[in-house]
């Protein structure tokens, strides 16, 4: 047997170590033993040095390199030119990123014997790793010419020639490879590299020869669905998973992507055959809240619901179940079965807290405020550093008709402990009773005190614009510009008001694409940036930023209120239609005050639009 090579050791460190065995006996690697007894007759002078090379793979199936470094030495010093064991401690120091030693050990064997193929691609490698590249590829054609056939210099010339920007290149070796040895291997990784790097046209026509050569792989067919799916081409990309799926009936990836495709194309049942096995396979948790995620990004909260709301009852006991049933519970106003879902959440789970204020709120809901109070006050009693208790407390005494008393609480709590976070609270508490002058004049008198507090300053120019003075808000949030020009929310919020009141809204747009820069993939910055396109007129632009925002947030009503604004801008009134009937719904189950204000705008928008799709 060669000595193994860099690739498949990184991939070999990935493997797990050998059962631990009882106490009195120490552990055995099987396959670190299998491998030095394959290793080729003759590789060792003596049993000294192949205990000790055996010794090594156990530690590298460990992680323990160190220990991989210290026992191949001790194998040198009894056979101290052998070309396997140099090459062997090569690798072991490329993995501590030790180049020079590397180097060193690679060079000592090339002396002795040009032609060892192991020891060229451990000297290319470090070369390639100390950005020697011209050098490496004059070793790596060396090898090649040796050993036409093996993938390993092919691998690493395209890695170097991608990492380089070369990507055509990239894609001319791999092709190489396979012209030679008919190998989809580079093919299909660097295939996936390009999906990742957002170049899915050249993706594709790698992954589609590599499935050609390799027809039974299905990785390499659910990486091809995801490029065609990216290229706009979804029945293709279903095609695809249909071919992994006959190689595996029970690939975990290709039955989630394929029940999600089935979604998008709009059908349920197809989608639901596919999710259905996917569960079927196993009571893990994570595979039991990626197909409830399936469902729920495609607007089936039902569904999703009653993925978790079974895995409950099977006794699946992950928190994350419980908690994210909690919340599809609520979403649907079905406050008592949330109730019951937030209490599965124990103490030890990092979602305990978080379940606890929603089990509250929840119980507030269901007519049981009081209990609410109850489970509160104990919370405090146990941990009274944690300060979000005490806004839900306060609230919780309000729910079960003591405003008096809440705010009372709220203002002890806040004096006394002097945190600004109490504050905030209290002002929130006061502006939800209609006493929005009362709430400013406490920020402002707090600001006095702390004017470098980031936070008060932000929630004060929030409570200016609630209370509809829209200079000051923006004047306030520049304020918390001047202290920390990355506030991503201070920029969103300058842009969002001037957008609103159609102000400078070159400035709104040069804002709200620094706030996406600062934190991309956010729902309500895109809501921003897609209603800036809405006043310009730009409903095209609109619509496709506002689609992306109601994909991250779709529970938020503002966001499908604006989509549903858009789509009437491109004539599009069905889609409208379905997305106010969105808002409407999440606005009924929103403890914002802010939705209830948007019920009977949306409501409107819905009588006047539902007489005249129908009539069309």
């Amino acid at each position: 047997m060669a000595a193994p090579s860099l690739v498949f050791l990184a991939l070999l460190s990935a493997a797990p170590a050998g059962r631990t065995a009882d106490a009195h006996r120490p552990a055995v690697d099987i396959s670190a033993m299998r491998e030095a007894m394959e290793a080729e007759p003759g590789t060792f002078a003596s049993a000294a040095a192949y205990a000790h090379f055996l010794l090594a793979r156990m530690a590298h199936h460990a992680g323990d390199e160190r220990h991989v470094v210290d026992e191949l030495r001790l194998a040198l010093a009894t056979d101290e030119r052998n070309p396997y064991l140099q090459v062997a401690l090569g690798e072991a120091y490329v993995r501590l990123q030790d180049w020079g030693r590397a180097e060193a050990q690679a060079r000592a064997v090339l002396d002795r014997r040009p032609e060892d193929f192991a020891a060229e691609l451990l000297l290319a490698r470090v070369l390639y790793e100390v950005h020697q590249f011209p050098k490496a590829r004059v070793v790596l054609r060396r090898a090649q010419a040796q050993r036409p056939k093996d993938p390993d210099s092919y691998l690493l010339l395209a890695e170097m020639a991608l990492e380089s920007g070369q990507v055509d290149e990239a894609v001319h070796v791999v092709q190489a490879l396979a012209d030679a040895a008919e190998e989809p291997l580079g093919l299909k990784r660097l295939g996936q590299a390009l999906a990742e790097k957002g170049d899915p046209t050249r993706a594709e026509g790698l992954l589609v020869r590599a499935a050609r050569l390799d027809p039974g792989e299905v990785e390499t067919w659910v990486s091809l669905a995801g490029v065609q799916e990216a290229l706009g081409k979804p029945a293709v990309a279903e095609e695809s998973l249909a071919r992994a799926l006959e190689v595996d009936p029970d690939n975990r990836n290709a039955l989630l992507d394929a029940g999600r495709l089935a979604l998008r194309a709009g059908a349920p049942g197809r989608a639901r055959a596919y999710l259905d096995r996917a569960l079927g396979l196993s009571e893990d948790p994570d595979l039991t809240l990626r197909v409830a995620f399936t469902w729920l990004s495609a607007q089936h909260a039902a569904e999703a619901c009653q993925v978790l709301d079974e895995a409950r009852r099977s006794g699946a006991g992950d928190p994350r179940i419980s908690f994210y049933a909690g919340l599809l519970h609520e979403r649907g106003a079905r406050w008592e079965q949330a109730v019951r879902a937030y209490a599965e959440v124990g103490p030890s789970s990092e979602l305990f807290r978080d379940a606890r204020l929603r089990r509250a709120a929840a119980l507030a809901r269901a007519g049981r405020p009081g209990e609410g109070v109850a489970l509160l006050r104990a919370a405090l009693v146990a941990t009274p550093e944690d300060l979000t208790l005490y806004p839900a407390y306060a609230e919780a005494l309000q729910a079960s008709g003591k405003p008096a008393e809440g705010e009372r609480f709220l203002r002890e709590a806040a004096l006394a402990r002097g945190a600004p976070e109490l504050a905030e609270a209290l002002a929130l508490f006061l502006e939800r009773q209609g006493r929005t002058a009362e709430a400013i004049a406490l920020l402002s008198r707090e600001v006095q005190g702390r004017p470098h507090q980031e936070s008060l300053l932000f929630n004060l120019a929030a409570a200016y614009e609630r209370a509809g003075d829209h200079a000051q808000g923006i004047a306030r949030m520049r304020e918390v510009l001047a202290l920390n020009p990355d506030n991503a929310s201070a920029l969103n919020f300058i842009g969002y008001t001037l957008t609103e009141q159609d102000q400078d809204l070159d400035e709104a747009e040069r804002l709200l694409h620094r706030a996406l820069q600062l934190r991309p993939e956010t729902g309500a910055f895109l809501d921003s940036l897609g209603w800036l396109f809405f006043h310009r007129r730009d409903y095209g632009q609109a619509v496709s930023t506002l689609e992306h925002a109601a994909a991250l947030e779709p529970d938020e009503p503002v966001i499908a209120e604006h989509l549903g604004d858009a789509y009437l801008g491109v004539q599009r009134p069905r889609e409208a239609l379905a997305a106010y009937r969105r808002a409407l719904e999440a606005a009924r189950t929103s403890t914002d005050p802010e939705a209830a204000a948007l019920r009977p705008r949306v409501e409107a928008k819905l009588k006047g639009l539902s007489s005249d799709v129908a009539d069309r």
